[in-house]
């Protein structure tokens, strides 16, 4: 072809080749010196682990045998690996931190926009008002030299007007202004409120891979928050408890997720070594001067092998049967809280109006569960009764089979009173090594309906054997009185009935000592 071109000698033509032939080399050569640029891929979500102090997200990466890819400086560029499949090989892999300037982070994207729509409405209004303040100047100068005496006073008024028509544009733009600046000043501060964590680095990740297919890339945050929380409405009348499981979660990756969320309640150890326990050594006491049994224990037990100790983790939970620690719902990536459902079920307890007069006046609704169909995760319960709002609670881990008591709030038309109906002097029973006391309850129902009411109180439990306690009125007879001296009784209440209680009761002990109740 070069031939055609050049009309070229037939003896020139070995020369050609030689020139052809080096400057094939001097491409290999600039190819090995400067090879492929990565390609650079984006990265999708395909999934996300939400742990007590840490968020673990896992990214699709598209193949390509060069990558270079870019994550929020939120994440730990430690925590970063490639998950290649099967028939993969990673030759190459490396995470570099680096500055980064005026991103936008996707969560808040929406919320910059904003801002970049007032700034533009600052400059329109800034811009009005230097143009009116540059027209009011042109009413500064000297009157028209052609204008007659006569036209002054009607010239005056005219320019009276039109500046004063001016004046009052300017200050309610003035006034407009200042406005877009407050607006600005509020959302400004709400965008750094919400600005990632690191929101000024990004980790650049570059990796040479072998074979096909496509990777996943793992990466792990602390710029979370989650906890378990339950909604639990009981229904006084048949004492069944609705329950909802959800997740309330935060992130400040600057990443909002909309892909499968898993939430676990152990955080991953980063050291588990395996449990030993040292040997029980028997032996005789050497007592050696200045050795003490003490020391001499210590001696003993350092013979032993010392195990290393694992990271302290969080308490092993269950997850409930019935319900799926996935949750379905978008994650935003800009730090404000939100609740994802985790699963809904219903118990089936016993409820029960609490009444105790020693720690309130107003009785207790409570609801008791024999057994747990399923296992709970502890966390905060928003608690209501038929509907209506009534507490917040806190519940601890509790396996399948256990048995679950919750207060759900106080019932103030249910109310007991106790008064002290023996006085603290001027008893003959009261003296050295003897004492006297005793109480009334009032207990009413002021609900609209039949209540059946549980009354607690409590009698003196001795300490000592040389301390008696000795029953003198106890009416009417409690249900059950147990062996810490805990009484209980059981009333079926009509509305507006009142129930009284009475107990009177002696307390012997030796003269010589001071008697303490507490």
């Amino acid at each position: 072809m070069i031939c055609a071109v050049i009309s070229c000698k037939e003896e020139d033509i070995p020369m050609i080749r030689s020139v052809l032939s080096l400057s094939g080399a001097l491409l290999l050569l600039f190819l090995a010196v400067h090879p492929a640029a990565a390609q650079s891929v984006e990265l999708t979500a395909k999934e996300v682990h939400l742990y007590p102090s840490g968020m673990k997200v896992l990214f699709s990466v598209p193949y390509a045998e060069k990558i270079q890819a870019e994550l929020p400086g939120a994440f730990d560029g430690q925590s970063v690996r490639l998950l290649p499949p099967d028939g993969m090989t990673v030759n190459a892999f490396s995470v570099v931190e680096q500055p980064r300037s005026q991103w936008v982070p996707p969560a808040l994207s929406t919320l910059d926009g904003v801002i970049r729509e007032k700034k533009s409405e600052i400059t329109a209004l800034t811009g009005k008002i230097a143009a009116i303040d540059q027209s009011t100047k042109l009413f500064a100068g000297p009157f028209p030299q052609n204008i007659a005496a006569q036209e002054v006073p009607q010239y005056v008024e005219a320019i009276r007007q039109a500046r004063e028509k001016l004046e009052t544009e300017r200050s309610t733009l003035v006034l407009s202004l200042e406005e877009r600046k407050k607006e600005l000043q509020v959302l400004q501060a709400e965008y750094a409120a919400r600005t990632p964590q690191e929101g000024d680095k990004s980790l650049v990740v570059n990796a040479e891979v072998s074979g096909k297919g496509d990777l996943l890339l793992e990466a792990w945050t602390t710029a979370v928050e989650w906890a378990p929380q339950y909604k639990m409405n009981l229904r006084s009348e048949t004492g069944e408890i609705a329950a909802t499981l959800q997740a309330k979660a935060s992130q400040r990756t600057g990443l909002s997720f909309d892909v499968p969320l898993h939430f676990h309640t152990v955080q991953p150890s980063e050291s588990v070594e395996p449990p030993y326990l040292p040997p029980l050594v028997a032996d005789f006491y050497d007592p050696a001067p200045g050795r003490s049994m003490a020391s001499y224990s210590m001696e003993v037990q350092s013979r032993a092998p010392v195990a290393m100790s694992a990271k302290a983790a969080p308490e092993i939970v269950q997850t409930a049967t019935d319900m799926s620690v996935q949750g379905a719902g978008v994650l935003p990536g800009d730090g404000l809280p939100v609740e994802i459902t985790l699963g809904s079920f219903t118990l089936k307890g016993k409820t029960q109006i609490l009444s105790i007069p020693l720690l309130s006046d107003d009785a207790w609704i409570t609801a008791t569960v024999a057994a747990l169909p399923e296992p709970l995760l502890p966390g905060t319960v928003l608690l209501s009764v038929d509907g209506s709002a009534s507490g917040t609670t806190r519940i601890q881990e509790y396996g399948a089979g256990m048995e679950l008591e919750m207060a759900f709030g106080k019932m103030p038309l249910v109310v007991a009173t106790k008064k002290p109906v023996v006085p603290k002097e001027g008893s003959s029973w009261m003296g050295k090594g003897r004492t006297q006391d005793g109480y009334v309850i009032e207990l009413t129902n002021g609900t609209n309906g039949k209540q059946t009411v549980t009354l607690k109180d409590r009698l003196p439990l001795p300490a000592q054997e040389k301390i008696a306690v000795e029953v003198t009125t106890l009416e009417p007879k409690p249900k059950e009185q147990d062996k810490e001296n805990i009484l209980t009784w059981e009333f079926e209440m009509a509305p507006g009935e009142k129930k009284t209680v009475e107990v009177l009761y002696r307390v012997t002990y030796p003269g010589d000592k001071t008697l303490i109740m507490e």
